[in-house]
């Protein structure tokens, strides 16, 4: 090795070092938010009052703006935050918070209070909207972070009166086959009057018996929507003929829809395929190798 390339391997490897062991100076902007859900129960003219605490987690100082907003989902099940589109859930006009703005250091929190108050003649059934707090980093390392966050509390308020509880399953899927990991989608529909607080539950069973049961986190099914939920079921080393079965509570009742699917260890069958083909690629040649010679020696 000459003198150059001497040179030029030492210089890789330093660049490389420095690249490899150099500090990183970056902004780490997060907000935490409590409580994330309010449920409260008015009737026409009631209020009520509450705050959220807002928390500072990350490692830039922040400024902080605080606001309430209408949302609702489209029919596909993206969720729309509305500004000036009111519709006939809509809340955002029935709220005022405490303050619009605030600073906040690192590890620092803020409470905001909030009033809600429900108009006089407000029709039964559920309102909801949701108070967001967004931050901006305002440190020395706020040109390399993120824009900013947005965390939201959101509250539902239920007007008493004639409200109508309803809902149902309107289908549940998961893969024909699958191995482990399997995702398993449902869609479920309210047609009723109020929001429903839906706790959903998946058995998996093998010949009637329970060898796996995974709790779905809570999910807000709001009312005439249809409401998408995904997720994955974390099976064991488990194969055959296997039964989800989706339960949703409601009202004293259990609402069920099974799926039928197959587990199979994939992995392992894949490997077993390949090392069969492998075998197989080394001996057939050989064997024909051995004919031919066969043939040439006894025409």
């Amino acid at each position: 090795m000459n003198n150059l390339e001497q040179k030029a391997v030492l210089f890789f490897l330093s660049l490389f070092a420095w690249l490899l062991f150099s500090p990183t100076a970056y902004a780490e902007v997060r907000l935490g938010l409590t409580p994330a859900k309010v449920e409260l129960s008015l009737a026409g003219g009631e209020g009520s009052s509450g705050e959220i605490t807002v928390v500072n987690e990350g490692s830039e100082p922040l400024e902080v703006s605080f606001y309430v907003r209408d949302y609702y989902f489209t029919d596909d099940g993206k969720i729309v935050f509305a500004e000036g589109r009111e519709k006939r859930w809509s809340a955002s006009r029935w709220f005022e918070v405490g303050r619009v703005s605030g600073h906040l250091s690192p590890g620092a929190s803020i409470r905001l209070p909030y009033l809600v108050r429900v108009p006089p003649g407000a029709e039964p059934g559920s309102y909801w909207a949701v108070i967001f707090a967004e931050g901006r980093a305002t440190g020395n390392n706020a040109p390399t972070s993120p824009l900013g966050v947005r965390v939201g509390s959101v509250v539902l308020i239920t007007v008493p009166g004639n409200v109508i509880i309803k809902g149902e399953i309107l289908d549940f899927h998961v893969p024909p086959i699958g191995y482990k990991r399997v995702p398993f989608t449902f869609r479920f529909l309210n047609s009723g009057n109020v929001h429903i607080n839906l706790r959903p539950q998946i058995e998996v069973l093998r010949g009637g018996q329970i060898v796996n049961r995974t709790q779905v986190d809570e999910v807000i099914s709001y009312p005439q929507t249809v409401r998408e939920v995904k997720g994955y079921l974390q099976l064991e080393n488990i194969w055959g003929l296997h039964e989800a079965v989706l339960k949703i509570e409601q009202e004293g009742s259990t609402m069920l829809y099974r799926a039928p699917f197959l587990l199979l260890p994939w992995p392992q069958l894949l490997g077993g395929l390949l090392l069969v083909s492998l075998l197989a690629w080394l001996i057939v040649p050989r064997r024909r190798k051995q004919t031919s010679s066969r043939l040439e020696k006894h025409p």
